[in-house]
C-alpha cells in the first residue's frame, strides 16, 4: 500500500487516492420528504473526517444557498455527529437535513444497516428504516398563547390567523388558520418581516386543518430561509398541538410550499416520529479548497 506521503507527489491521483488523503469531500444532494426532483427539501449533504472551523462551513453553506446544508462525520458504523447551517446561521434542529444524511448512511454507506443514531447540539436523533420510509425521533416542545403584532400579521398577507402560539424553545410563532385554502393565499412580505427587530421569534409556521392531518407553511427570513419548501422541525411543536386536538396519534402532514412535500407523524407521550421519503438528485466529489 502506498503512503499518503508518496501519493501527494503524483500528478495524477486516482478518485479513490483523493478521498482517501483529504483532496475531495464526498457531496450529496438530496430531496428529503420527496420521490421525485422537483418537490420536497433539498439539503447539500457532506461527508467529512473532521469538522472545519464554523466560519468555513457557514461560508460553504451560503455558497449552496440551500435551506440546510449537513456537515457529519463518523464517529463508528452505528453513530455520526452532524450539524447544520442555513445561509446565514448554523441551526439547532433540521429535520429534512437529518431525513437526507440518514438516507445517505443507508443506500451509500452502510446499506446492511436498519438503524443509525446522530449526535447534535440538541441531543442524540435515532434514524431507521420503516418500510420504504426513514424514521426520524425527533423531540417534543410544548407552545403557548401568545398575542402577534398586528404589524406582523399584516406582513404576511390579508388573511388573519384564527388562533396565534408561540413555541418558546425553538423561538417560532405558530399562527392558526380556519382552512388550507387560507395558508395557500398568504404572500408575506419578507422584506419588511426582516425590518422587524427584538421579536421573541425567529421563524412563523403557519397551519391549518387537512383530511387525515394538516398542512402547514414555514416562514425564516431572519434565519436566511424566505420560506422553507418542508420542514421536519417544526412538527414538533405542529404535531402534538393537532393530535391533542384531533386526539390522534398518528398524523398526515403536507407542507404546501411552491416546491411541495409530505411526511408521516406519530406522536408518542415523550416524543415525535416523523416518516419520509428522500429522492437523490446529485452525487460527487467536493474539491476541498472550500476548507483552505
Amino acid at each position: 500500500m502506498e503512503t499518503t506521503k508518496n501519493i501527494n507527489k503524483k500528478e495524477n491521483l486516482t478518485e479513490e487516492e483523493a478521498i482517501s488523503i483529504g483532496k475531495y469531500d464526498p457531496l450529496w444532494i438530496i430531496n428529503a420528504f420527496s420521490r421525485s426532483f422537483y418537490e420536497g427539501n433539498p439539503a447539500a449533504i457532506v461527508a467529512l473526517s473532521d469538522f472545519p472551523s464554523d466560519k468555513k462551513m457557514q461560508k460553504l453553506a451560503k455558497e449552496f444557498n440551500l435551506s440546510e446544508t449537513a456537515f457529519f462525520c463518523l464517529k463508528s458504523p452505528d453513530l455520526a455527529q452532524i450539524r447544520w447551517f442555513s445561509p446565514t446561521q448554523e441551526i439547532s434542529l433540521c429535520g429534512h437535513a437529518t431525513l437526507a444524511t440518514a438516507s445517505v448512511i443507508f443506500s451509500h454507506l452502510y446499506p446492511e444497516k436498519d438503524k443509525f443514531s446522530f449526535i447534535t447540539s440538541n441531543g442524540m436523533i435515532e434514524t431507521e428504516k420503516y418500510n420504504h420510509l426513514i424514521q426520524l425521533t425527533l423531540p417534543l416542545e410544548e407552545i403557548i398563547p401568545f398575542i402577534t403584532e398586528e404589524k406582523v400579521l399584516k406582513a404576511l398577507g390579508k388573511t388573519k390567523p384564527a388562533e396565534s402560539y408561540l413555541a418558546p424553545e425553538s423561538h417560532n410563532l405558530i399562527l392558526i388558520y380556519d382552512n388550507a385554502k387560507k395558508i395557500k393565499s398568504l404572500k408575506p412580505d419578507f422584506l419588511t418581516l426582516l425590518c422587524f427587530k427584538d421579536l421573541p421569534f425567529t421563524g412563523i409556521a403557519v397551519s391549518a386543518l387537512d383530511e387525515n392531518g394538516y398542512v402547514c407553511r414555514y416562514f425564516a427570513p431572519w434565519e436566511g430561509i424566505n420560506e422553507d419548501p418542508v420542514t421536519g422541525s417544526a412538527q414538533t411543536y405542529l404535531a402534538p398541538f393537532w393530535s391533542k386536538r384531533l386526539n390522534k396519534k398518528m398524523l398526515a402532514v403536507r407542507q404546501i410550499s411552491s416546491r411541495g412535500g409530505s411526511m408521516e407523524v406519530k406522536v408518542l407521550s415523550s416524543y415525535l416520529l416523523v416518516r419520509g421519503t428522500t429522492y437523490t438528485c446529485f452525487y460527487g466529489n467536493l474539491n476541498s479548497g472550500w476548507r483552505e
